[in-house]
């Protein structure tokens, strides 16, 4: 589809204000060290006390084997360094495929064929057709799941960060066709039988200010003001959809109802923390329901949704410089909810295979593993979401003047666990996508992490 003038003009001036953004969000500078205070000068020593009357001295008793000390314990092995750039150029080989170049990296791939007769490891001729059960999607108007975190803007993000013009042109596509399909009530008519807000998505980088206007008040609409904590259904993720929909459309047109809905959702985050540094509801509340139809009253929260309200929640502190200790506390806090072994926040995987051993992302933390809240090897899937949201955390823990070691662990781990996870979906399957994107929606948080590094310079 053909770029217009227009359109490269609006996307390189969002990309030129993001820039301006980033360079005044530097965390603060780290405060002095107190001086020491000084040591006093001693004082006179006291008169000698008269020496006792000497006894005889006693035979001494036969003691005990003396037993060497124990030496310390050893330092924890350091977690491996992880590059960023690295990350990215790996990044750029699913995006090829995110863009439904299938046969990207010297594959053949076509939809409906198997695998060719005599492989060497005798993967019979004909199975695991290429089709929706490997990733395959066509841009139809019934294709809703690969928009959910909004694929325009995951593309847009790539191109920022790479200046490559396939990803400009891939988002600009993209955000035609999205808005071609989005209603004068800004839902995404692609997904019938409801009106689903979680695709309602704000562009600055849009021409099209009707179809931004309908997005932002879905967006607003589709999501309270105030927690309600018998609500039927709350999460993180709707928070973002909020925020971020405020961040955007503040981008475009400076609205101060903008700023005033963003604050609504840092005080809800707030509210529904209630002192307890995580927002915290049933995982009835945040899944809709429990294995097997039962209705758990677990407490959870969802790591990956709010590494998503913090993308928002950092963009939208940069915009309000005011709120940017509330934003810091917020990420601090959740940080170290996360980071109690209680809550499993973090784990070590324990399954079979090439990530044993490494930590993991919870799918919901809060302590319970019933349901999506159990150990799995998709979680992993997160790591590189939750490694922006920890590059964060340490640099909200720095502007607060608080320690951020453990922080600055956990995005080791988080990058090293995303590099190996992306080793991992790499497919040697000669008939299949090199490159497993599967569910599409995936690459659209990969990609949202992945900035995150990039904008705070890890």
């Amino acid at each position: 589809m053909p770029i217009t003038a227009t359109q490269k003009a609006a996307l390189a001036a969002a990309i030129a204000q993001v820039r301006v953004l980033l360079s005044e969000i530097q965390p603060d500078a780290d405060a002095p060290a107190p001086t020491p205070a000084p040591t006093p000068a001693p004082g006179p020593a006291p008169a000698p006390s008269p020496a006792p009357t000497p006894s005889p001295t006693p035979a001494p008793a036969p003691g005990p084997t003396p037993v060497p000390a124990p030496g310390p314990a050893p330092a924890p092995a350091p977690v491996p360094q992880t590059d960023t750039a690295a990350l990215l150029a790996t990044l750029e080989n699913f995006a090829h495929v995110a863009a439904r170049e299938w046969s990207y990296g010297g594959h053949t791939v076509q939809l409906g064929v198997g695998a060719p007769a005599g492989l060497p490891d005798g993967t019979p001729a004909g199975s695991n057709p290429f089709g929706p059960n490997f990733g395959y999607w066509a841009l139809t108007d019934t294709t809703y799941e690969p928009f959910l975190f909004d694929r325009p803007e995951a593309f847009r993000l790539l191109f920022a960060m790479t200046q490559n013009q396939r990803w400009q042109e891939e988002a600009i596509a993209l955000l035609d066709y999205y808005e071609s399909r989005l209603s004068s009530g800004g839902i995404f008519l692609n997904k019938g039988g409801e009106e689903d807000t979680k695709y309602s998505y704000v562009h600055s980088w849009s021409a099209n200010a009707a179809k931004n206007e309908a997005a932002y008040v879905a967006a607003q609409l589709g999501f309270p003001d105030i927690f309600n904590p018998t609500a039927g259904l709350w999460t993180e993720r709707e928070l973002w959809v909020r925020l971020n929909a405020a961040v955007q459309y503040y981008l475009r047109t400076g609205s101060a109802g903008a700023l005033r809905n963003g604050r609504l959702m840092l005080e809800q985050w707030d509210a529904a923390c209630a002192g307890r540094k995580a927002p915290l509801v049933t995982y009835t509340q945040h899944e809709g329901g429990g294995p097997g139809g039962s209705a758990p009253t677990d407490l959870v929260t969802s790591p990956w949704m709010s590494a998503l309200y913090f993308q928002a929640a950092r963009a939208f502190a940069s915009l309000v410089p005011e709120v940017a200790p509330q934003v810091h506390r917020q990420a601090s806090d959740y940080f170290d909810y996360l980071d109690t072994p209680g809550t499993r926040g973090f784990y070590a995987y324990e399954g079979s295979g090439p990530l044993r051993g490494l930590i993991f992302p919870a799918y919901l933390a809060g302590g319970t593993t019933i349901g999506d809240a159990g150990p799995d090897e998709g979680n992993a899937s997160h790591a590189l979401d939750l490694a922006g949201f920890c590059a964060f955390a340490q640099r909200a823990k720095q502007a607060l003047g608080v320690p951020a070691g453990a922080a600055e662990t956990r995005l080791a781990q988080m990058k090293q666990t995303a590099a190996a996870y992306f080793a991992d979906q790499t497919r040697a399957a000669i008939w299949l996508p090199k490159y497993r994107v599967n569910p599409p929606r995936a690459f659209n948080w990969w990609a949202r992490g992945l900035y995150e590094l990039w904008a705070l310079g890890e």
